[in-house]
């Protein structure tokens, strides 16, 4: 699934300086093995932001919920925390999503 999103979205990602297949792979992985994902500046230099997914009852991302700040409030020693904040809510609202899902289905 990875790579048709690489394939598609070609185009974008090739128009910032970090943002090769390569690198985003590496990001994917670090993103995987931490939980979230975090753009340290790259499209803004002074602009970060942190991301957790929210997923569906077959533990398939359906959104994301994230923050955008200034670098400075963003720094890797608060990350985990802030992490660990929106962590608990997407899967709050993961919840939410599968037992309305489960109401409405057949």
């Amino acid at each position: 699934q990875m790579e048709r999103i690489l394939t598609v979205n070609r185009r974008a990602y090739e128009s910032f300086d970090h943002y090769s297949v390569e690198e985003i792979r590496q990001l994917v992985k670090i993103a995987r093995a931490k939980g979230y994902s975090v753009n340290p500046g790259w499209v803004y230099p002074e602009s970060y932001g942190l991301a957790v997914a929210v997923l569906d009852e077959r533990d398939q991302p359906v959104g994301a919920l994230s923050i955008g700040a200034v670098a400075s409030r963003l720094q890797p020693d608060r990350q985990p925390k802030l992490a660990a904040a929106l962590k608990a809510e997407a899967q709050a609202l993961s919840k939410q999503l599968r037992s309305l899902r489960a109401k409405v289905a057949p």
